[in-house]
């Protein structure tokens, strides 16, 4: 029989969606649905953290922005419960909604950063606050395209461990 075991990156695949969910539903919602569907702690949360980076994204999303959320909850938000179900057991029906998943997740991160860069929001932003916004950003880059990677690598991303279970 054969047994799959977790790799490093695995681990951090599995957390990485794991924990985008709370903040996909909790905080990145907040973008394009009423304040009334969330509880006031929550609420709290999203404007704190919109007051303290400053995040003009979340402190009073763009239009531009809105459609990137709405494609968040509409197709990312299903396949993280997918990759936490999927990852663990080392399923490789994962493989291709996976590409598909990292190379769009990282293609919306291009206006995000453009805009944190570059954008009229953050003009007036010091440098040093826009490196804040690029690294709390970039793990949402980065992770989806080395899981994209590791899913375009081969056709058999996940490979049973020789242990028996």
């Amino acid at each position: 029989a054969s047994h799959y075991t977790m790799t490093v990156a695995d681990h951090i695949h599995y957390w990485f969606f794991a924990s985008h969910i709370p903040i996909t539903l909790l905080i990145d919602a907040q973008a394009i649905l009423p304040a009334k569907v969330f509880p006031s702690v929550v609420t709290k949360v999203a404007r704190w953290y919109a007051e303290t980076t400053p995040d003009p994204m979340m402190a009073n999303p763009p239009g531009w922005f809105k459609p990137l959320v709405v494609g968040e909850l509409l197709f990312q938000l299903p396949f993280f419960f997918m990759a936490v179900n999927k990852i663990p057991k080392g399923d490789n029906s994962l493989r291709l909604p996976g590409l598909v998943y990292g190379i769009h997740t990282a293609t919306t991160l291009m206006p995000i950063l453009g805009e944190v860069f570059f954008g009229s929001s953050t003009q007036d932003l010091p440098f040093k606050n826009k490196l804040l916004l690029a690294a709390i950003y970039s793990p949402y880059l980065l992770i989806p395209l080395h899981f994209a990677y590791h899913m375009y690598g081969s056709p058999v991303p996940y490979k049973p461990s020789s242990k028996a279970s």
